[in-house]
């Protein structure tokens, strides 16, 4: 499960939530198989330009993780705030990619 219902939502704003958590998910993952490189999580927030919460990148990041999909690198770089941030990239053989 990719939404993590920390808000206890019910019904049909939790079926919405999930399904844009999943749509989300295979967005970001499908930037990392276009991209074939490291990269942040600041650096998806600019590819995607469509103002998705940094947040919501980290959790679909975690979650590409937990699938095994995506591995975290030892690369760091400059983030939103200035601070160091850890790139993932695309694990290979993993099915997916080619």
């Amino acid at each position: 499960m990719s939404y993590f219902n920390t808000t206890n939502e019910k019904g049909e704003e939790l079926k919405r939530n999930h399904a844009k958590a999943i749509t989300q998910d295979q967005r970001i993952f499908n930037i990392y198989n276009a991209e074939r490189v490291p990269l942040t999580p600041y650096d998806i927030y600019i590819m995607m330009g469509d103002g998705t919460p940094i947040t919501s990148i980290r959790r679909a990041i975690n979650t590409l993780t937990a699938e095994d999909k995506l591995i975290k690198t030892n690369i760091k770089r400059k983030g939103m705030y200035g601070k160091l941030n850890y790139a993932w990239e695309l694990r290979r053989n993993n099915g997916s990619a080619s």
